[in-house]
């Protein structure tokens, strides 16, 4: 299970993510190469009392923005995933789930046809252009609000992720 686990954050490189703080002490999402999880796998007899000891806290910054392991039970193999949600929301939870069975069952993933990491290197581009900065004024003149970074998007209403 840990290598379909590996194999599945390997193709989904945003989980590789880093939060940082710029020049100017604002925090920015880096993103880095793919590199080995290190998933811890304990044997247990008691699952109940062991599920009690799995949260770890997470350095938000520079830190690893996930928690991944393996609890192997008398009967049952349990994996427990903790993925912060500034890189992992319901949805994106959905597809790593499904993707990690994918390969599991022995199947390949489709590779993304756009992946997260890649929306992040247009948005750090167009931010430096001059048509963001005049809708980031627009924004904050029309919505007197704080910094807005990115539009706002309409609801998916598909039924896959």
């Amino acid at each position: 299970m840990s290598e379909a686990v590996q194999a599945t954050f390997n193709n989904h490189q945003v989980l590789f993510s880093r939060i940082v703080t710029d020049d100017n002490g604002e925090p920015a999402m880096e993103l880095h190469e793919p590199e080995t999880i290190n998933i811890k796998i304990r044997e247990t007899n008691d699952i109940e009392q062991e599920k009690n000891s799995l949260l770890e806290p997470m350095q938000l910054i520079g830190g690893k923005l996930y928690h991944v392991q393996i609890l192997c039970g008398p009967d049952h193999v349990y994996l427990f995933m903790d993925i912060h949600h500034i890189i992992c929301d319901g949805t994106s939870q959905n597809i790593i789930l499904h993707d990690i069975l994918r390969i599991y069952e022995g199947k390949t993933l489709e590779q993304e046809k756009i992946s997260m990491a890649e929306c992040i290197k247009n948005e750090t581009e167009s931010r430096k252009g001059e048509g963001f900065q005049k809708a980031r004024e627009w924004y904050l003149k029309t919505f007197d609000c704080s910094d807005v970074d990115t539009p706002l998007l309409p609801d998916s209403n598909l039924q896959e992720p």
